[in-house]
């Protein structure tokens, strides 16, 4: 797999940043009438934006994961922390893609279909259960995928060793939502994008030389 792979980590960690920066949809906090006002003298533009890169965040986190998986470790390894990078990385991009999908229906429908406002107690819903998707769930499944990643890096020497060790307390700030809801995620993942768009991949975990491939 081509270095360049790498940047896919550094296009998620910065879409991911982004939708997250440019949310600009009605807070929870607001009271039936504040919310109300709120659709009446607010743009969904920003909002349709902010849904849009949320949504690239999550296939991006798809490829992500893939390439993560084949670029720390062999193919022949079938170890558990092999099967959580795979697993943990599809089920945190799934999560995010459902809630970006809640988080950009209002908007969405409102603009191009010309859809009525929801009421306050339907906004507060559809945005809460999307904030929890992506904030809250999704980030115990990327923990996770993080946590795999350095245990893999470890064995295999596939990254720096002091990134995989970094990985480690960044992987349990992230499942413990304990800084800014993704800052961890978004820093590793650009440390990873970047270390492996510049690193050469190591011999023993690269596809077979073409002279071998059908030896």
């Amino acid at each position: 797999m081509s270095r360049m792979s790498g940047l896919i980590g550094v296009a998620f960690a910065i879409t991911y940043a982004a939708g997250l920066f440019l949310d600009n949809g009605p807070s929870q906090d607001l009271s039936n009438t504040q919310t109300a006002a709120w659709y009446a003298t607010h743009s969904m533009s920003q909002w349709l934006v902010s849904f849009a890169l949320t949504a690239l965040a999550g296939v991006c986190a798809i490829l992500f994961a893939v390439v993560l998986r084949q670029r720390v470790a062999i193919a022949a390894d079938r170890s558990a922390a092999a099967r959580v990078v795979s697993a943990a990385g599809a089920a945190a991009a799934a999560v995010v893609l459902a809630g970006a999908a809640l988080y950009g229906t209002i908007p969405a429908q409102h603009i191009f279909n010309n859809a009525v406002l929801p009421t306050p107690a339907v906004s507060r819903i559809m945005l809460g259960t999307a904030y929890a998707a992506v904030v809250l769930v999704a980030p115990l499944a990327f923990g996770l995928m993080m946590a795999a990643v350095s245990v893999l890096a470890l064995r295999h020497r596939s990254l720096p060793r002091w990134l995989a060790i970094l990985g480690f307390p960044l992987a349990v700030l992230q499942l413990a939502n304990a800084v800014a809801p993704m800052a961890a995620l978004v820093v590793w993942s650009l440390l990873v994008g970047i270390t492996l768009a510049l690193r050469k991949t190591r011999p023993h975990i690269t596809a077979p030389a073409p002279e071998h491939a059908l030896t």
